[in-house]
């Protein structure tokens, strides 16, 4: 569960959030909707842990992004419009080079055997071993996951 609490940013004078609360359970679809300027970049970069709240607290599953924030941040996953790729790279190379970044920490589910699955799953088989730059949209969107 995520849950934001009093959730307040401030930034060069200007309140951008003010005690912003709510929580997400595990299976809810939701939408942050707003005009421009309403904050919802904010609330993501705070929830990701680039922005740091003024005030408020943000959790994912117990886990305080303030008191245990290595816990907190093994916990989020972003997905964004424009996924960055090195094209050059093969998918199977570019699996390589994010566990590289994230660790081989068995615990975080990037072992070999892991990224095997994963490949199997998402039917990619068939492009793994493709440069990146060769793939459809629909290609590089099963590398969000």
């Amino acid at each position: 569960m995520l849950k934001i609490e009093s959730l307040t940013k401030e930034m060069n004078s200007k309140i951008i959030l003010h005690s912003i609360s709510f929580k997400i359970l595990p299976g809810d679809i939701v939408a942050l909707v707003g005009p421009n300027g309403a904050g919802k970049t904010t609330i993501i970069k705070s929830i990701l842990g680039l922005l740091n709240p003024s005030s408020g607290e943000i959790s994912i599953d117990g886990y305080s992004i303030s008191k245990e924030r290595k816990k907190y941040i093994e916990q989020v996953a972003y997905v964004p419009d424009n996924q960055f790729f090195y094209e050059e790279l093969t998918g199977r190379q570019f699996l390589s080079f994010t566990r590289e970044l994230r660790g081989k920490d068995e615990q975080k589910g990037m072992s070999n055997e892991k990224i095997e699955q994963l490949i199997e799953l998402l039917e990619m088989k068939e492009f793994i071993d493709q440069e990146i730059h060769t793939y459809s949209l629909g290609m590089k969107k099963s590398y969000r996951y």
